[in-house]
């Protein structure tokens, strides 16, 4: 695969509100120690994300402008990654020193002063661009052969990941849910709780 230097970068970027996103071309990020940068195959869109780009949900608190998978390029300290690995991004991402201080780039900005120096640095763009740069520790090796060839899955099929993650950790973190035990998801008709239907009739 070819150095993601030599590629361009376009974006879609928001600098206002009121304004709809506009698509620029952006430097390409470059790997630093504890990064990577990915190339962005396919992005999951929420039922409710003309209302984070149009600022109807203040509480998300983002800070304007923003530009809202294989991997490039790895930083210096990277041993398992390599370029044109298939990883998953999950779009956490967590201090390094203090794991509780955590921001979702290009969705939910900060609620403090530790996050918004966490979100305003490297990590402050998220996947919708050609190229994004990511911690090293979010992004999960997957076996590119299995999936993309034998299973024949598409990089819009495996974006729902993250839909399903969200569901699990739910269903098995949160609920606790034991042998003869029962869960009732309501309302049933969003997206998450949809999954959450779907998951618990397997």
């Amino acid at each position: 695969m070819e150095p993601a230097t030599s590629y361009k970068n376009k974006a879609l970027w928001l600098t206002s509100f009121s304004k709809a996103p506009s698509i620029v071309d952006q430097p390409v990020p470059k790997a630093s120690t504890g990064s990577i940068v990915i190339r962005v195959l396919a992005v999951g869109i929420l039922p409710y994300t003309h209302l984070v780009h149009t600022g109807q949900i203040p509480q998300l608190n983002l800070r304007l402008p923003l530009a809202p998978n294989l991997v490039c390029a790895t930083g210096p300290d990277a041993v398992r990654v390599e370029n044109g690995d298939l990883v998953y991004f999950d779009g956490i991402v967590r201090s390094h020193d203090d794991p509780e201080v955590v921001v979702m780039p290009g969705h939910h900005g900060s609620e403090g002063s530790q996050e918004l120096r966490l979100g305003e640095g490297e990590w402050r763009d998220s996947s919708l661009q050609q190229f994004q740069k990511v911690p090293l520790e979010s992004a999960h090796v997957s076996d590119k052969v299995r999936l993309l060839g034998e299973l024949g899955y598409s990089p819009v099929d495996l974006q729902t990941i993250s839909f399903f993650c969200v569901v699990g950790g739910a269903i098995m973190q949160g609920a606790d849910l034991g042998p003869a035990e029962t869960i009732i998801i309501g309302p049933s008709g969003g997206a998450f709780s949809g999954i959450a239907v779907d998951r618990v009739l397997l």
